[in-house]
C-alpha cells in the first residue's frame, strides 16, 4: 500500500515564508516613512539651536560695544576681551544615540553644516547732501551653511548687528540690524552703529566649532557733529533676496517711529550675484541746512573660528 501524500511540511515552510514577507514589509515601511520623520525633527530641533546660538551671539556683541568706552587707551573697557560662542555643525551627536544604534540603516543619517567667517561680505556707504561720502566700509559676515538630509537647507547669517535667514525662497530678518531711523523734534535722526567683521575662516563638518571675537579699538569714522540737509544709507551685499531684505529693514524702522513717509525713500536692486538697498533720508524739508542728525559708533571685532573636540582622551 502506497503512503499517502502530506502537506504538513510544505505549510510551515509557506508560513515561514509570509512571516518573512511581512517582516521585510514592516522594515521597509520604517525605513521609508519612520527614519525621515525621525531626522526631521532632528533637523528641526538642530536649526532651532542654530537660531539661539546667533541670538546668543548678537546679544554678547551688543554688550562688547555698548559698554565700550568713547575714548577708549589700551584695553579699557571691553576692548581687548575676547567673547567666545560654541555652534553644534551638525547633527550626528543625536542621531548615534538609542535603541537602534546597533543597527545603522534603522537610524537617520546624521547632517553636517559650514561655519564661513567673511570680512568683505557686504559694504556700507554713508552719503550726505548727496554730494559728499562719509564713509564707505565693508561689513563682513558670520556664516551657518547647513546640509540638511531630511529638512529644507536654512542658512543663518550675522551681519552689522542683525541676524538673518536665508532659505531657496528668500530671505528674512530675524533681528534687526543696529540702525534705526526716528523723528528727533521735527527732523529726521539716524541711529547706525557698522558692526564690521575682520576674517577669513570656513570649517565644514559635523562636531562643534568655538567663535571667538575681540573688540578692536579704532578711531570713529567722521564728526557726526553736524547735520546735513539729507543722509543715504546703502548697503551692497550678494544678491537681490538679501537686498530685498534690508529694504525692509529700512522700511520697517522708519514705520514704527512714525517717520513721515514723504522724508525717507527706500529701493533695492539687483540679480543672484549682487544686490543694493538703499534708504535715503531728506527730513522735513525745512530749508534750513539741518533736516537730519547722524550719530554713528563704531563696532570692528576680529572673529576666528576653532574646533573643539567631542572627546578628550
Amino acid at each position: 500500500m502506497m503512503p499517502r501524500c502530506r502537506d504538513d511540511a510544505l505549510s510551515e515552510v509557506v508560513g515561514f515564508v509570509l512571516l518573512l514577507g511581512l517582516i521585510v514589509v514592516l522594515f521597509s515601511m520604517y525605513v521609508t516613512y519612520a527614519v525621515p520623520a525621525e531626522g526631521r525633527e532632528i533637523e528641526i530641533q538642530h536649526m532651532k539651536e542654530v537660531n539661539t546660538r546667533f541670538t546668543a551671539y548678537k546679544e554678547s556683541m551688543d554688550a562688547l560695544w555698548m559698554n565700550a568706552p568713547e575714548n577708549p587707551t589700551g584695553t579699557s573697557g571691553t576692548y581687548g576681551v575676547t567673547m567666545s560662542t560654541s555652534f553644534d555643525l551638525g547633527t550626528i551627536g543625536s542621531t548615534t544615540q538609542g535603541g537602534f544604534s546597533l543597527f545603522p540603516i534603522l537610524s537617520p543619517i546624521g547632517s553636517s553644516g559650514t561655519m564661513i567667517i567673511d570680512g568683505s561680505d557686504g559694504t556700507l556707504t554713508v552719503t550726505r547732501n548727496d554730494l559728499e561720502t562719509l564713509l564707505e566700509a565693508p561689513l563682513g559676515s558670520i556664516k551657518y551653511n547647513s546640509a540638511n538630509n531630511y529638512w529644507v537647507q536654512q542658512d543663518y547669517y550675522y551681519q552689522m548687528g542683525g541676524v538673518f535667514l536665508s532659505q531657496e525662497s528668500g530671505v528674512i530678518n530675524k533681528i534687526s540690524p543696529v540702525f534705526t531711523v526716528y523723528n528727533l523734534s521735527d527732523i529726521a535722526a539716524i541711529s547706525i552703529t557698522p558692526v564690521k567683521i575682520s576674517g577669513d575662516q570656513f570649517i565644514t563638518g559635523s562636531g562643534s566649532v568655538r567663535l571667538d571675537s575681540r573688540l578692536q579699538i579704532k578711531n570713529q569714522y567722521f564728526d557726526t557733529a553736524q547735520g546735513a540737509q539729507s543722509i543715504k544709507i546703502e548697503v551692497d551685499v550678494g544678491s537681490l533676496k538679501e537686498a530685498k531684505a534690508w529694504d525692509r529693514v529700512f522700511r520697517d524702522t522708519a514705520t514704527m517711529n512714525n517717520v513721515p513717509a514723504s522724508w525717507y525713500e527706500t529701493g533695492y536692486s539687483g540679480d543672484e550675484s549682487s544686490g543694493n538697498a538703499y534708504i535715503d533720508v531728506d527730513g522735513p524739508t525745512t530749508g534750513t541746512d539741518v533736516d537730519v542728525k547722524i550719530d554713528v559708533i563704531r563696532a570692528d571685532y576680529i572673529v576666528s573660528l576653532q574646533n573643539v573636540a567631542t572627546e578628550i582622551t
